[in-house]
């Protein structure tokens, strides 16, 4: 704090126009970095909620919750769950129920599109595990999130 005082004081011995200079660097350097941080390096994240297969097997279901875990459904019945973490535009299955009792290997990693409302997955490679690889086909469209009480409810 000092050597700021001690080098404004320097500065307005040169003129006032320079002390204003000085004075308003930080609010620009700020303003600066906040565009750089705002348009440079952004990555789009991943989505969450629920998101219901968009062809006539709309009974088909993903349930994907912001703390990484994650559900798929068919009929309304759980068929699988397990966790999942992101990178960008790819999303590792850390965890899957059916494929770990299927002596599939684990985690296996997507890339992930979403675009109008609508999830697609490409898998990284082969996905050795047969039922989620049929679970990801297709799109998927985001379903309404109805709030019930303190905790959220999905239809």
């Amino acid at each position: 704090r000092c050597a700021i005082l001690c080098f404004r004081r320097i500065v307005r011995r040169e003129g006032r126009m320079q002390h204003w200079r000085v004075k308003r660097l930080p609010t620009l350097l700020l303003a600066v970095l906040l565009a750089a941080a705002l348009l440079g390096g952004c990555r789009p994240a991943f989505p969450t909620g629920k998101f219901a297969h968009s062809a006539a097997d709309a009974s088909r279901y993903l349930i994907f919750y912001p703390d990484g875990r994650w559900e798929g459904f068919l009929d309304g019945n759980l068929l699988t769950f397990g966790a999942y973490t992101t990178d960008g535009d790819r999303v590792t299955f850390e965890t899957d129920h059916q494929c770990q009792e299927a002596g599939a290997p684990e985690p296996v990693t997507y890339t992930w599109a979403f675009t109008a409302e609508t999830l697609t997955f490409a898998p990284n490679g082969e996905d050795a595990c047969a039922a989620r690889k049929d679970l990801l086909a297709g799109e998927f469209r985001r379903s309404q999130k109805v709030i019930c009480g303190k905790s959220a409810r999905w239809r």
